[in-house]
């Protein structure tokens, strides 16, 4: 196809991934995902129109059938209009996904890296973003040891993604994926509304998952398609590996740890590239750390980081035997939210990684 529009576009089974020129392929997305029933496309019609690349494409399986088409376009990024009309043949299961952003993790920088790791990173993207309605929300990502299905945040979303945030190569070596140039992928729904979960199983092998990869974010809408009756959807896919410009400070980075005396969980989280903190006297930034149930919090520090020309927080939790804990840090400049969300879950050691 015309290097203008992509790289190149790609439809395998039930996945979709575009790559923009310049980047690598990362994640991809499911138009329609659901454990245990892969719902496939097939009789595929691809033109090009002027500076777009159109694709329909029959998609047919247990859960629905229906049409989707795909309108691409490289300028200023490569985007794509998505358009489905399903008619579902049963409830769609509490997870699943309409769509799902799909990835590739490993193991990031001081983040469950193995002993036998020869580079310091290895995943395709390294967090979920979401857009609520107040706030912007980063969760890092994992490999675990079993796998996990979970909601980070319980704010209903219209926006959200899976970014590669650490780019730099030295970390990842080079190896034949290009993993910095991975790009990242953005869910822009039209007119629906809806909650993000998160999938993640271990990384076997090669990692091949469900579909692709290992990690899935699964969008499920507040009002869920009805059996026999047409559903219509649509959402924009930015594909883009520039940095996005933020006016409030995102999380670049986040080191994970321990102490063993003790055994509590130690998380260091890097906040960055925001424009407004950087206008603001260092003493009026305030960090803030909330973990339900309740567990106490042995450490809660922060500070100007020169390095990253932003602001590092340090915090750590004990943990509750038997017991999953939900973490959410940030900051703030009086009464104002000055960066993104981080939010974790500290599980059970039986099942953490």
């Amino acid at each position: 196809m015309d290097e203008r529009l992509a790289t190149w576009f790609e439809m395998t089974g039930g996945l979709v991934r575009a790559v923009p020129a310049g980047g690598a392929p990362g994640a991809g997305v499911e138009p329609l995902w659901a454990p245990g029933l892969p719902e496939r496309f097939h009789k595929a019609r691809i033109w090009v129109q002027g500076t777009h690349l159109h694709v329909t494409a029959e998609l047919a399986g247990s859960l629905a059938a229906g049409r989707y088409r795909f309108t691409v376009q490289a300028r200023p990024v490569l985007s794509m209009d998505v358009t489905a009309r399903l008619i579902f043949h049963r409830s769609l299961p509490a997870a699943s996904g309409l769509p799902a952003l799909v990835t590739r993790y490993d193991y990031g920088v001081a983040n469950h890296m193995p002993a036998q790791a020869v580079y310091l990173a290895r995943h395709a993207s390294d967090g979920l973003w979401m857009a609520g309605p107040k706030a912007h929300y980063w969760v890092p990502l994992r490999n675990p040891r079993a796998l996990l299905l979970w909601a980070p945040a319980a704010t209903v979303v219209s926006r959200f993604g899976l970014l590669q945030r650490n780019r730099r190569r030295r970390d990842f070596g080079p190896v034949a994926t290009r993993y910095p140039d991975a790009p990242d992928v953005e869910t822009h729904l039209v007119g629906i509304r809806g909650q993000v979960q998160l999938s993640e199983q271990p990384l076997r092998g090669q990692g091949k998952g469900h579909g692709y990869g290992n990690v899935a974010a699964l969008f499920t809408p507040l009002v869920k398609p009805a059996i026999g009756r047409a559903w219509v959807e649509r959402y924009r896919l930015i594909w883009s590996w520039h940095r996005r410009r933020s006016r409030r400070l995102v999380v670049v980075s986040t080191l994970i740890g321990g102490t063993f005396r003790t055994g509590a969980r130690k998380y260091v989280i890097d906040y960055a590239r925001g424009a407004l903190p950087l206008k603001l006297p260092h003493g009026v930034v305030r960090d803030h750390v909330q973990v339900r149930p309740f567990s106490f919090v042995t450490q809660n520090t922060w500070r100007f980081n020169p390095y990253t020309r932003g602001w590092r927080q340090v915090i750590q939790v004990l943990p509750v035997p038997g017991r999953t804990l939900r973490v959410r840090a940030w900051l703030t400049c009086g009464t104002h939210l000055i960066s993104e969300i981080w939010a974790y879950d500290i599980l059970a050691p039986r099942i953490s990684h």
